[in-house]
């Protein structure tokens, strides 16, 4: 509910401000609510209370070797209460029960408790006059649990504006328990020389309670390399290091692992327990279960220069990368003859292609005042490839989204499109009507 969604439907030839003789608002248009009853008549409120507390241990037991240790909590509760009065003027407009003529309550609780337990053990090693050796290991759990209570009635008591009011045959609860966790190990190597040059190698392994034993164990490795060219000797001496003072040089190579697109239990068929002629019944959810979807694949390249200009005064930085995420996980609409409404699997791979520019600038420093302007430009360019198909057909993938309409997954397009048919036409761009004068849909093919 709200003022600007209400202006926008209700059709503006009424007056929203005309009231009875005891000073309620009248209705406007049949089956819709007046504005200003979302401003008046209806309330809604949210408290929260929360805690975040962390413990760290900082060890260095010999020279050049560090233990890291943290704990951290983050506890909240969330109390929202929703209140719409009983329309008065519901005789004249016939709302209809999706907007809760005779009243509305509802309170909500919901408890979140998010932890965090990370180790990392590094160690530090010169090994000669020119290299130097920087290990790091570490371990990482994240465990995360939300524990939702609900309670809502309607055609509420006069006066009253809470679920006590609310007619005990409209009253229903729902609870709900999310726990899902997530860890992690990695290792990874530096070599430096002279600080010239850097080439860091690291592999990570990672699992979630998302996905199945079989599925969640996923290995990532990582290589990169910088060279600071303006540290070179032959630099020192060039004409251009008068106007660049400094130039890096940098390129890596990642992959990683994505968590979006699946919910805690989307892999497992859900069930939800529904009160019927007095007994208790178990309903199936609609959609299907997949135990073998797999997390999504990130792999990205990227190369990029630092440059600095009067003593660093200015700084300009480029950067250029390509991303391509294999086995994406989406939750895809299902035809009926499925036997389900939607199911939650890899569907193929997508790439972002993209630049990144940041300019830099310390127009004034001095001992006391320092002002800093950062300028940045970013473009990116997204698409959608290897899709499954057949026989060379379009294949489009419908995907649900909060605003309601459908969008697509299309070869070739960027992700999240809008995809359909068109009205068949003559070849004088006039309409083909059907046998009965009725306009009809161009004809496709490989639609899903």
């Amino acid at each position: 509910y709200s003022p600007i969604n209400s202006v926008n439907i209700t059709n503006n030839i009424y007056d929203i401000t005309r009231r009875d003789a005891a000073g309620n608002l009248l209705a406007v248009e049949p089956t819709r609510v007046n504005p200003l009853s979302t401003i008046e008549d209806m309330k809604f409120t949210q408290g929260v209370n929360r805690t975040v507390s962390d413990v760290q241990v900082n060890l260095t037991p010999v020279k050049g070797l560090s233990v890291d240790y943290m704990l951290g909590v983050d506890a909240y509760s969330q109390v929202g209460q929703s209140y719409i009065r009983p329309y008065p003027y519901q005789a004249t407009a016939g709302l209809p029960a999706a907007r809760y003529p005779l009243g509305y309550a509802a309170n909500g609780n919901n408890v979140v408790v998010q932890l965090n337990s990370d180790i990392n053990v590094g160690y530090e090693r010169q090994l000669s006059e020119a290299f130097k050796l920087n290990l790091l290991a570490g371990y990482s759990y994240q465990f995360s649990q939300q524990d939702y209570t609900t309670t809502q009635g309607q055609n509420l008591a006069p006066f009253i504006t809470t679920v006590s009011g609310a007619s005990n045959t409209t009253v229903t609860s729902a609870y709900l328990l999310d726990r899902f966790d997530l860890s992690g190990y990695y290792g990874q190597a530096t070599v430096g020389f002279r600080n010239l040059a850097f080439l860091t190698g690291s592999l990570r392994r990672d699992r979630s309670s998302k996905f199945s034993e079989s599925e969640t164990n996923q290995l990532y490795p990582k290589i990169s390399g910088s060279l600071v060219v303006s540290d070179l000797g032959f630099w020192q001496g060039a004409g251009v290091a008068k106007a660049v003072n400094s130039l890096k040089l940098r390129a890596s190579y990642g992959e990683a692992g994505n968590l979006t697109g699946i919910n805690s239990y989307d892999r497992f068929y859900q069930f939800t327990p529904v009160g019927f002629l007095g007994k208790n019944t178990i309903v199936p959810g609609t959609t299907l279960a997949n135990p073998a979807v797999r997390p999504e694949r990130m792999g990205e390249i990227e190369g990029g220069a630092d440059l600095g200009f009067l003593n660093d005064r200015v700084g300009l930085g480029i950067t250029v990368y390509r991303q391509k995420i294999t086995d994406l996980v989406v939750r895809r609409n299902l035809a009926a003859s499925t036997g389900g409404s939607a199911i939650v699997n890899n569907v193929g791979s997508m790439e972002n292609r993209g630049l990144e520019v940041v300019l830099s600038a310390t127009p004034v420093k001095t001992t006391d005042f320092t002002w800093d302007l950062t300028l940045i430009y970013n473009r990116n360019r997204n698409k959608v490839l290897d899709l499954p198909g057949s026989n060379g057909a379009t294949q489009a993938i419908s995907v649900d989204n909060a605003a309601g309409a459908p969008v697509y997954l299309l070869n070739g397009q960027p992700a999240g499109v809008f995809y359909g048919s068109t009205y068949a036409r003559n070849p004088d761009g006039s309409l083909l009507l059907t046998p009965q004068g009725f306009p009809q849909d161009e004809r496709t093919s490989g639609q899903a």
